[in-house]
């Protein structure tokens, strides 16, 4: 299975800076929400590395404890990129979540602290017909409740059409990345 998808990030009212960051292909949904200082570089700096790893040719991957396996080496990607980036006595800090799709396996992700001690959290399932997943930064699961984001998928059945909704929806308060 391959996903539908959409990817969008808006700088909010807060801030002069978007410190937050998202890619979605159809093999691999990430964000990143960096945190200050420089957490705009940080998030862009594990989004560009989650795209380059996205461009790598595939290999025969099926199942869901393939795809963790292949969210593992991402996540070690970003990682390692956000520790060369960094300037002595100033790490880049962000969280990433992270979904790796491959055949009928999904591996999932989540590093609530990329400089912490912070294990981060990894996953396998199988698809189910009728899956949805949305990853979004706490600009946007913090602002708008959950109910007003059930609605705007339900009711925008394009990706597109829905994390523009999202995004430049009433409630826009701080950064948005879905």
């Amino acid at each position: 299975m391959r996903f539908s998808f959409a990817a969008g990030s808006g700088r909010g009212t807060k801030r002069s800076v978007n410190c937050d960051a998202a890619y979605a292909s159809a093999l691999i949904l990430a964000v990143a929400d960096g945190m200050e200082p420089g957490g705009d570089v940080a998030a862009s700096t594990v989004i560009h590395t989650i795209a380059d790893f996205a461009a790598q040719p595939s290999s025969s991957l099926r199942g869901g404890q393939l795809a963790e396996r292949a969210a593992r080496e991402a996540v070690k990607g970003a990682q390692r990129a956000l520790v060369e980036r960094a300037v002595p006595g100033r790490p880049l800090r962000t969280t990433l979540t992270l979904l790796v799709s491959s055949g009928d396996g999904l591996g999932m992700a989540h590093i609530g602290d990329t400089q912490e001690a912070v294990e981060p959290q990894f996953r396998a399932r199988q698809w189910e017909p009728g899956d949805r997943y949305r990853l979004a930064s706490d600009g946007l699961a913090f602002t708008i409740e959950a109910e007003e984001i059930c609605y705007a998928l339900r009711d925008h059945v394009d990706p597109a059409t829905a994390v523009s909704a999202l995004i430049e929806g009433p409630a826009v308060q701080g950064a948005r990345t879905i």
